[in-house]
């Protein structure tokens, strides 16, 4: 037992090299310290996508309501992909979805980057005219996503067909749709 805290006492007596990277500046590559700039806390997401086989995150959807401020979804959604490690990540409202990529190439929120977007409608099929909530969206995103590896691609926009064959379907492929969080949805 002394061995071990004589071990562990001169372990950390050596430089600051042997510190994880999360704890110090890279002057080499020029990567900022991870809690400089991760300016947003992260969300709680409405879906994610998980591997099979442990908790690692392979796709995080974000659904917001038409009244939401859309550049703090963004950042949001951003700061939760760099955060967690997700590699892709979706933005839904009742008019638009946008698709985004962790490049892994910075701590900051400038390495998530948009691959493409669409109009909501083109994407998941024509809505009833009545206002769309939250829930009924979500709903909508979950069965999209549940279906997509049986799915033909000739139904998917142009504008995103490059972002769901490469990094969408993918995720959900080799992975399992789960809610983000508790569901809330009314019986009858």
């Amino acid at each position: 037992m002394n061995s071990a805290v004589l071990i562990k006492a001169s372990y950390s007596a050596r430089s600051s090299a042997f510190r994880a990277p999360s704890l110090r500046r890279s002057s080499s590559r020029n990567l900022p310290a991870r809690n400089d700039t991760l300016e947003h806390m992260p969300l709680r997401p409405d879906i994610v996508v998980t591997r099979t086989d442990s908790p690692d995150v392979l796709l995080v959807v974000e659904i917001k309501g038409a009244d939401a401020d859309q550049k703090s979804s963004e950042a949001g959604l951003k700061s939760y992909m760099v955060h967690v490690g997700c590699p892709v990540g979706m933005l839904v409202t009742p008019e638009q979805v946008r698709f985004y990529r962790n490049r892994y190439t910075d701590y900051s929120l400038k390495t998530v980057e948009l691959m493409g977007q669409c109009p909501t409608g083109e994407l998941l099929g024509t809505f009833p005219h009545t206002a769309l909530t939250e829930s009924e969206l979500e709903r909508s995103v979950e069965e999209w996503l549940e279906g997509l590896p049986v799915a033909g691609s000739g139904s998917w926009p142009s504008a995103v067909r490059e972002a769901i064959e490469g990094s969408v379907l993918p995720s959900v492929s080799n992975g399992v749709v789960r809610a983000g969080g508790p569901r809330w949805r009314r019986a009858g």
